[in-house]
C-alpha cells in the first residue's frame, strides 16, 4: 500500500557545498509532509539542495557538488540516507527536475533528446511477470542495501578497535622510536603473523620495567669498574702493629725513658752541635766534654735514626693508602647513572660499598695519627684499646671484595646493556605490544570474524541484485517502446506551449526535435526550452512501468524566465501531474510562483504540507561567510502574497539594531521595500526620487542623500538574486534603512505603525 512506501522525513544535516556550510536539525524538527514548498531567493543554495536529492537518485554524488559535500536524510521509517554510502532506496520512486537532468536529457545544439520508454501493449501479458521482477529487484535492493550497512558497520567496528588497540600500546610504551610508528595499519599484519591466545601477559613488575626502558630516551653511558685494593694492605697493617710496639732500644739511660718526648730533640741536637762542632750547647750554654758526647751518641746510635725513619716511612705509606681508599670512593658512581633496569639493584649495593670504604678510612686516619705520634715519640707505646686491631685490616678487605665483586657485577651487566640497548628498547615495546594485542584477542577474533561475515554477505547480496537487475531489464526491453513516450510528451508539449509548432519524432537514439516544417527545432526560446524539458520530465511519471501514486516528485524551478501566462500554465501542469504523487517536494526563487503553488498546498482538504524558506545569513563582508539553513516559511511570507512584510520586518530591526545577519539581502531589500511603498503612497510618481520631493517629509540633513545614493547603485538589483556582494559598503546599507523607516514613519504613521504591529515589533525602542 501507498502509506507504506517509504519517503523523505527530513533533511538532518548538508555541509561543505557552497553555503550549505553546517546546517543541523539533529531532531528532525522541520520535517517534510507529502506537499513541500522551498523558498529561496537565488544563491542560497537551492540548485545545490536539489543535486542532493538528485545524487540519491543516481547513486552517487552528482558531479555539480564539491567532493567535500556531506549531506544526511532522515527517512520515513526511521532509517538514515547519507552521502557517506549512497544508495536509492526509492529505485524508480524517485525523480528529480533540476538543470542538470535538462543537460543530461537534451543536446539543444543537435536538436535531439535522450528516450523516454513506456511499455509496449504487444507486451501486456509480460506485466504480471515484470511487475515480479520489479518487486524481486527491490527487495535485493534491499538487502543488498542492508548488507552494505552491515558490511559499513563491521568494517567500522573493526577499523575503530584497531584504532584503540593501536593507540593503547603507543600509551603503554612511551617511545618516539618505537610506538610513535605503531598505528592502526600495524594490527592486522600483527593479529595475522602470530597466535596471541597462548602469550602470556605481564605482570605489573615487568610492565613498569619495561616502560622505564622505553623511557629512557637513549642508554646511560659504560662505567668503570671498581678496581682492587693494593693486596699488600693487610700485611702493610699488620707490620705496624708491630712497629709501634717497639722502641729504638732498652739501652737508653734511664734519664731519657723518663723523659721520651724530648728524646727526637736531643738526638736531633746532638748531630746540629756535631755537624757545626759547636763546644758549647746551645740551649744550656754549658761546656759540652767529650765524655758527654760519648754518652749521647751511645744512647743515639744509628738503630735510632733508623727507628725514626722507619716510622716516618710507614706514615708517608698510610698517607698513600688514605689516597687511594679516597680515590676509590669517589670512583664508585651513583646509582641515577645505571640503566633503568640495575637501578633498584644499585641503589641496595653502592651504599653499602661507599659505607665500607669509609668505614676503612676512618681506621686509616687512626693509623695515621699513631703513626705520626710514634714518629715524635719512637720510645712510647700506644694504647690498642680503641677497636684497632692487626686483624681489622684483613677482616675489612675481606668484606671489601665481596662488595666490589656484587658492584661490578653490576657495572658489567650495566655495560653490557649499554652495548645492546636498542635490542632491549625493541624487545621491550614488543613485549608490550604483545602483552596488549594478548589481551585484545578475543575482541579481535569476533570483530574480524563478523567483517568476514559481513563481505561474503554483501559479495552475495549484490550478485543477486546483479541477477534481478538483470532479469528486470531483460523483461523492461521486451516489453518497452520509446514511442509512446514521444506520443504523450508531445501532448503535453503542445497543451503546455497552445500549438503544435514543436514536437519530438522517434529516432534510433531517442528524440528528434523538429518544427512543424519537419526540419530541426534549433535555436530554441528559453521559454521553449523550459516547456520542453519539463514536459520531458512529467511524462516520465508513468514511464518504465512507474505508478504515479508511488512518486516522490522533487521539482527545481520549473518556470526559468517564463512570463506570467507560461508561469501560471507550468503550474497548472505541474499541479495536475503532482497532485496524486506520494511525496512533491518543489523548490523555487520565483514569489509568484511560490504564490500559486503555497495557496494549492494549503487550500482545505489538501494533503498533508510543509512549508520552507532558504535562510542564507551573511554578517561580513566575506562572500565565504555566507550561510544557508533550511527552515520554516516565516509567517510574513506564507501569510501574505508579497514580500513586503518580509522586507520591512529585515530593514526595521537592521535599522534599529545596526546590525543584520542579512547582509547580502539589506541594500536590495531597502531598495525594494521603498519602491514598494512609494508605489502607493505616491501613485503619481514615477521614481522614487520624485516621490521622495513631493512627500513633504522632512529627514536628517544626510537621509534624503543615503537613499538617493541606495535608489541609484541598487536601481537594477533584484530580490532574487543574491550571488555577489551588494555595492553599498555594511556602513551605507544599515544608514539607509534608518533612513528609509524614517521616511516610511513620517510619510505615513498609521502604516508604519500597522506594520510594526503585523511584524511583531515595538514601534519604538
Amino acid at each position: 500500500m501507498t502509506e507504506e512506501l517509504v519517503v523523505f522525513r527530513s533533511l538532518k544535516s548538508f555541509s561543505g557545498a557552497g553555503v550549505w556550510q553546517d546546517h543541523r536539525d539533529a531532531k528532525g524538527e522541520h520535517q517534510f509532509a507529502v506537499k513541500n514548498l522551498i523558498y529561496g531567493f537565488n544563491g542560497t543554495g537551492k540548485t545545490t539542495l536539489s543535486r542532493a536529492f538528485a545524487s540519491i537518485q543516481r547513486g552517487y554524488l552528482e558531479d555539480g557538488l564539491p567532493s567535500t559535500t556531506s549531506f544526511e536524510f532522515t527517512l520515513s521509517d526511521g532509517t538514515a540516507l547519507s552521502s557517506k554510502s549512497l544508495s536509492n532506496p526509492f529505485g524508480q520512486r524517485l525523480l528529480v527536475f533540476n538543470q542538470d537532468f535538462i543537460e543530461r536529457n537534451f543536446k539543444w545544439d543537435d536538436s535531439v533528446a535522450e528516450p523516454i520508454f513506456y511499455l509496449s501493449e504487444q507486451s501486456i501479458d509480460k506485466k504480471a511477470e515484470y511487475d515480479a521482477a520489479i518487486s524481486a529487484f527491490q527487495a535485493a535492493q534491499a538487502d543488498s542495501d542492508a548488507a552494505k550497512l552491515a558490511e559499513g558497520g563491521a568494517t567500522k567496528s573493526l577499523a575503530d578497535f584497531k584504532t584503540r588497540v593501536a593507540k593503547r600500546v603507543r600509551e603503554l610504551a612511551p617511545s618516539q622510536r618505537y610506538s610513535q610508528s605503531f598505528d592502526a595499519r600495524k594490527i592486522e599484519p600483527s593479529y595475522l603473523a602470530k597466535d596471541y591466545s597462548a602469550v602470556p601477559l605481564l605482570n605489573q613488575q615487568g610492565l613498569n620495567s619495561r616502560q622505564a626502558l622505553l623511557a629512557s630516551g637513549e642508554a646511560n653511558p659504560p662505567l668503570s669498574e671498581l678496581p682492587a685494593i693494593s693486596p699488600d694492605l693487610a700485611g702493610w697493617w699488620s707490620r705496624q702493629f708491630v712497629l709501634l710496639s717497639s722502641t729504638p732500644g732498652s739501652q737508653l739511660a734511664e734519664e731519657f725513658q723518663i723523659h721520651s718526648p724530648a728524646l727526637t730533640w736531643v738526638s736531633e741536637g746532638l748531630h746540629y752541635h756535631d755537624q757545626n762542632r759547636l763546644t758549647n750547647c746551645l740551649l744550656c750554654g754549658n761546656l759540652l766534654t767529650d765524655e758527654r758526647k760519648r754518652f749521647l751518641a751511645q744512647n743515639f746510635d744509628s738503630r735510632w735514626s733508623d727507628f725514626v725513619k722507619n716510622a716516618q716511612t710507614e706514615r708517608a705509606q698510610c698517607s698513600a693508602y688514605t689516597e687511594q681508599l679516597r680515590e676509590l670512593f669517589q670512583g664508585v658512581p651513583k646509582a641515577i647513572e645505571l640503566q633503568a633496569s640495575l637501578l633498584a639493584e644499585g641503589e641496595g649495593t653502592q651504599p653499602k660499598l661507599k659505607d665500607n670504604i669509609a668505614e676503612f678510612g676512618k681506621l686509616l686516619n687512626q693509623m695515621a695519627k699513631l703513626l705520626d705520634a710514634k714518629g715524635l715519640e719512637p720510645a712510647s707505646v700506644p694504647d690498642f684499646s680503641g677497636g684497632l686491631s692487626s686483624s681489622s685490616a684483613t677482616e675489612w678487605v675481606a668484606k671489601f671484595d665481596r662488595l666490589r665483586g656484587e658492584w661490578n657485577d653490576i657495572i658489567s651487566r650495566h655495560n653490557h646493556e649499554h652495548a645492546e640497548f636498542s635490542s632491549r628498547q625493541e624487545r621491550a615495546f614488543q613485549d608490550i605490544r604483545d602483552h596488549v594485542l594478548a589481551e585484545e584477542h578475543a575482541d579481535w577474533k569476533t570483530l574480524s570474524a563478523g567483517t568476514t561475515d559481513a563481505s561474503k554477505n554483501l559479495v552475495t547480496t549484490g550478485r543477486k541484485l546483479l541477477d534481478a537487475r538483470q532479469k528486470r531489464d531483460a523483461l523492461s526491453d521486451v516489453m518497452r517502446t520509446h514511442g509512446a513516450g514521444a506520443d504523450k510528451l508531445n501532448k503535453l508539449l503542445k497543451s503546455y506551449l497552445g500549438h503544435g509548432g514543436i514536437s519530438l519524432r522517434t529516432s534510433n537514439e531517442g528524440y528528434q526535435l523538429i518544427r512543424s516544417g519537419g526540419t530541426p527545432a534549433t535555436q530554441l526560446s528559453e521559454g521553449e526550452k523550459a516547456a520542453l524539458a519539463f514536459c520531458f520530465y512529467l511524462t516520465q511519471f508513468e514511464a518504465e512501468g512507474r505508478k504515479k501514486k508511488e512518486l516522490i516528485a522533487v521539482i527545481d524551478d520549473p518556470i526559468s524566465s517564463l512570463d506570467t501566462s507560461a508561469r501560471t500554465h507550468a503550474f497548472s501542469l505541474m499541479s495536475r501531474m503532482t497532485k496524486d504523487c506520494r511525496q512533491a517536494v518543489v523548490l523555487t526563487h520565483n514569489m509568484s510562483f511560490m504564490n500559486m503553488v503555497k495557496r494549492e498546498f494549503t487550500k482545505n482538504g489538501g494533503p498533508a504540507q510543509s512549508l520552507f524558506q532558504l535562510e542564507c545569513t551573511c554578517q561580513m563582508d566575506d562572500p565565504d561567510n555566507r550561510a544557508t539553513r533550511l527552515r520554516p516559511m516565516t509567517n510574513l511570507i506564507k501569510d501574505y502574497d508579497t514580500e513586503y512584510h518580509y522586507l520591512f520586518e529585515i530593514v526595521l530591526k537592521a535599522s534599529r539594531t545596526g546590525a543584520s545577519e542579512f547582509h547580502y539581502l539589506l541594500p536590495n531589500a531597502t531598495r525594494k521595500l521603498l519602491e514598494m511603498f512609494t508605489a502607493f503612497s505616491a501613485p503619481d510618481q514615477k521614481s522614487f526620487a520624485g516621490a521622495l520631493g513631493s512627500s513633504g517629509v522632512q529627514l536628517k540633513e544626510n537621509d534624503p542623500k543615503a537613499l538617493e545614493r541606495l535608489i541609484q547603485i541598487e536601481s537594477h538589483g533584484t530580490m532574487e538574486g543574491l550571488s555577489s556582494l551588494p555595492a553599498l559598503t555594511v556602513e551605507e546599507a544599515l544608514r539607509a534603512t534608518k533612513a528609509a523607516i524614517e521616511f516610511i514613519k513620517r510619510r505615513d504613521d498609521k502604516h508604519f505603525k500597522a506594520m510594526c504591529r503585523v511584524c511583531l515589533v515595538p514601534e519604538e525602542t
